[in-house]
């Protein structure tokens, strides 16, 4: 037998089909939209005068109010200074959510219990609370409020039978949203992609340019009066040009999780000597002056921390400033601030614009300045030296005024060691009388790289062999009293890991310093025991100084 229903049965159920109509019709293109053209819809179609717009994230334990419709004089009010309030400060609302089903109070009602003075009182005659729950974090309640009459049965029923289908909605809304942004930010990280590579490819061509071009005019006419000053170009562009491709790398191995923080011993007498020597003749060209200004007192202050990435942060900054600095000193230095190493370098340069000062820190910042629009680099030095500072437990800031210079200060934690006579590893001659000459092996299979070598320590009384291939770094080693073994680790036959690993094994005394073009490879070479690591392409005085603090070396007469 056929039901029959009565006229308002009849009544409810069109307005569901007319509801669902509506709702299949909307152009909403996000969660948002719908959530607004849904609660205009039942607001007008049950006579509210009210209406409002709560976002719920329960993994928080929050809401936020976005909207509120006054349908009444046609009035809808966009929420501009969106709060969020805690879950247990909701009002009555909160019983759609919790029981995930409409909630209907037809007397006085105070929505929002939130006060003293944060507040968004909210008093309201009647209301009912729909839920619109769809995953984890896409949740909110629709509030209509205010019907001149009890809320009844002919406006729960429809509203009831509309969840459902609601919350399917919401829930393939959400789904596109997530893919909508997914795709943005595909674009974005491409178009950031592309940026990178087109500033690294601008940068690098720069320095390579300069060295090409006075290369070429060197040999075209080797007797030039100038080529001393075409000399310097190259010099001061190659050094350019490692500086590139070493934040480059460096920067990609942080980012990529590949970087890890050692803990060596170090001397910072030692480190400001290095930083002194290594900058003291760009200095001297350009008529600067380099002081530095300890604030510890005592000259041998020995403590924990990474010697290579302190350098690496150190000299970016002396870099930066020189970049930057005409005319007047820079000053770099310590001071000890409770359990942090506070390091500082300050220039007298042209200084960086207020409003910038944040912004230096980020890939490829280049201060909007007049000034500094001519300016070369590509800012990745202040960069890596952030990421650097941050993962050796730091932090970095800078201050500055324009036209007057600017002071970068970095922090690394403070753990003092105790203080040995030399850094680093002792040499194998130590204590020993022996006045024959030292033996330095260079393991290099490129011939041009072991020929830059050779003339690098062309001045000093050593006796220099060479190993093509690891296997014969192992046999030379084994026949002969080596002092120190300079080992590349990308070599045909047998790898410098394996024959380091080898040599160490029969001499755990034995000095090895791996020499790569990896930076990376640092971590495991000190890992598997090398005694040190020296990065490729590297300067005469930066290989000397290493190969120094393990060996007394002594120039030809």
């Amino acid at each position: 037998m056929a039901r029959t229903f009565s006229k308002s049965e009849l009544i409810r159920q069109d307005k569901v089909c007319k509801s669902l109509e509506r709702l299949i019709s909307y152009d909403a293109k996000t969660f948002n939209d719908f959530l607004h053209l849904f609660l205009d819809d039942i607001v007008k179609q049950t006579g509210s005068r009210k209406g409002y717009v709560i976002r719920v994230f329960e993994k928080n334990q929050s809401f936020e109010l976005t909207e509120i419709i006054v349908h009444s004089d046609n009035h809808r009010f966009s929420n501009e200074n969106i709060k969020v309030y805690e879950l247990t400060k909701a009002g009555p609302w909160i019983q759609a959510f919790n029981k995930k089903k409409l909630f209907v109070q037809n007397c006085g009602s105070v929505l929002f219990t939130v006060n003293e003075d944060n507040s968004i009182s909210e008093v309201v005659e009647r209301f009912c609370s729909f839920p619109v729950i769809s995953g984890n974090s896409l949740n909110a309640v629709l509030i209509i409020a205010d019907k001149e009459a009890d809320y009844d049965v002919d406006d729960i029923e429809p509203l009831e039978l509309l969840v459902s289908p609601v919350r399917s909605i919401a829930g393939y809304l959400g789904k596109f949203e997530e893919l909508t942004i997914a795709k943005d930010n595909a674009e974005k990280n491409e178009q950031r992609k592309i940026s990178y590579l087109n500033n690294i490819s601008h940068e690098i061509k720069t320095p390579v340019n300069a060295i090409a071009g006075f290369a070429q005019l060197m040999k075209e006419d080797p007797s030039s009066g100038n080529n001393q000053k075409f000399l310097d170009i190259i010099l001061e562009s190659s050094n350019e040009l490692v500086a590139i491709i070493n934040n480059v790398a460096e920067i990609s191995n942080i980012e990529s999780g590949l970087t890890r923080i050692r803990k060596d011993e170090v001397l910072l007498s030692d480190v400001f000597n290095e930083l002194a020597e290594q900058f003291k003749d760009e200095v001297s060209r350009r008529n600067l002056i380099l002081q530095t200004d300890i604030g510890v007192s005592g000259d041998e202050i020995k403590i924990l921390t990474d010697r290579i990435r302190l350098l690496q942060i150190m000299s970016a900054l002396l870099s930066n400033a020189l970049k930057f600095t005409f005319t007047g000193k820079i000053i770099f230095g310590y001071n000890l601030r409770n359990d942090f190493l506070e390091f500082f370098v300050s220039d007298t340069g042209i200084g960086i614009p207020k409003e910038e000062i944040d912004k230096v820190f980020d890939h490829f910042f280049q201060t909007g300045g007049s000034i500094l629009k001519s300016f070369k680099g590509t800012g990745l030095g202040l960069t890596m030296s952030k990421a650097l500072v941050e993962k050796m437990g730091g932090e970095i800031w800078c201050d500055s005024v324009e036209g007057k210079g600017s002071v970068f200060h970095f922090t690394v934690p403070y753990e003092q060691a105790v203080i040995s006579p030399v850094y680093g590893f002792q040499s194998v001659n130590e204590g020993k009388t022996d006045n024959r000459k030292k033996i330095i092996l260079i393991a290099e299979d490129d011939n041009i790289n072991f020929m830059l070598i050779k003339n690098f320590l062309s001045s000093l009384d050593i006796v220099l062999m060479r190993a093509v291939n690891g296997k014969e770094a192992v046999d030379i080693c084994s026949s002969n009293k080596v002092d120190l073994v300079l080992m590349d680790i990308k070599m045909p036959v047998m790898d410098g890991f394996i024959a380091g690993a080898i040599i160490k094994k029969s001499n755990p005394d034995q000095i090895i310093i791996a020499q790569t073009a990896y930076t990376n490879d640092r971590e495991t070479a000190l890992d598997k025991g090398f005694n040190d690591f020296i990065a490729k392409p590297f300067g005469k005085t930066q290989l000397i100084n290493l190969i120094n603090s393990y060996l007394t070396l002594t120039h030809k007469n």
